[in-house]
Parts: structure tokens; C-alpha cells; sequence
């Protein structure tokens, strides 16, 4: 597979900080830059984006789910 735009990303960092989750921490735990994936100008492979939405997975649907 191919490349993922960072404004697939930014858009998804954003969503994740309106639920106050620490978006600094869960790319450093996927081994990924903040500042490379809010670069609308860039974008990722395809296996860093797996290994970013493995990250999301693990915080579980309670995170995203409104009470």
C-alpha cells in the first residue's frame, strides 16, 4: 500500500485532543513525530499509519463512546 496524507492524521489528532487524550504521548508510543503528522504537507507510510491507528485501537471504544 502506499502512502497516508498527514491531513488524514491532523484531522485525526484533533478528534482524539477534543477527547482529551494525550496525542503527544500515543504517537511517541507508536514510534511516530507529532510535528511530521500535523504537516499538512506530508504524509506516512502506510505501515506507520497502521502502527498509529494500532495505538487508537488499544485505548479502547469506552474513549470514544459519550456517557
Amino acid at each position: 500500500m502506499s502512502d497516508v496524507s498527514c491531513r488524514a492524521t491532523a484531522a485525526l489528532l484533533d478528534a482524539l485532543e477534543s477527547q482529551g487524550i494525550d496525542t503527544a504521548r500515543l504517537v511517541d508510543e507508536a514510534g511516530l513525530d507529532l510535528a511530521t503528522l500535523e504537516d499538512l504537507d506530508r504524509s506516512i507510510g502506510w505501515d506507520d499509519f497502521v502502527a498509529l491507528m494500532g495505538r487508537v485501537d488499544s485505548l479502547g471504544d469506552e474513549t470514544f463512546l459519550e456517557g
